[in-house]
């Protein structure tokens, strides 16, 4: 039983951002639209089985859905004890630089603010992840290790 959180856009300016917790149907049609996005945005060695993760009870999804329908960008994050784990976060080629990307990652880091969590970590590729990287700066997150 999936459970997604939705953010909801329209024409590529922030409405009234509301966090909804959708079930049943509704969510089964936004992992499918998670999922054909992941395969868009990612080489094929990158991408997950978001329908899989989405289930876990530790996981939470997040989606910029525009229009009330389509999916143009998401987010999953995994709670582990104090902290969080940044699992996956993408926004559809063609609503790139549009804030997307910057309001999911806002809204999942007040998600855990507001649980308490101490910290969050995440890993970026070094090369060719240029905008990610600015993206994660601009948010506070710093280099740790370089692996």
């Amino acid at each position: 039983k999936a459970t997604v959180s939705v953010l909801y856009w329209r024409g590529g300016k922030k409405m009234s951002v509301e966090i909804v917790q959708v079930k049943g149907k509704a969510a089964v049609k936004i992992i499918e639209q998670i999922e054909q996005l992941e395969k868009k945005v990612f080489p094929k060695h990158e991408v997950m089985d978001v329908a899989r993760e989405s289930k876990k009870r530790n996981v939470v999804t997040l989606a910029a859905v525009e229009g009330g329908a389509a999916v143009v960008g998401y987010l999953l994050f995994c709670v582990r004890d104090s902290a969080a784990d940044l699992i996956k976060l993408a926004v559809s080629t063609e609503k790139r630089g549009q804030g997307i990307g910057d309001s999911l990652l806002a809204t999942s880091l007040t998600y855990m603010v507001k649980q308490r969590l101490t910290a969050c970590k995440l890993h970026v590729a070094a090369e060719g992840r240029t905008p990610a990287q600015s993206l994660y700066a601009k948010h506070g997150f710093v280099t740790k290790q370089e692996i």
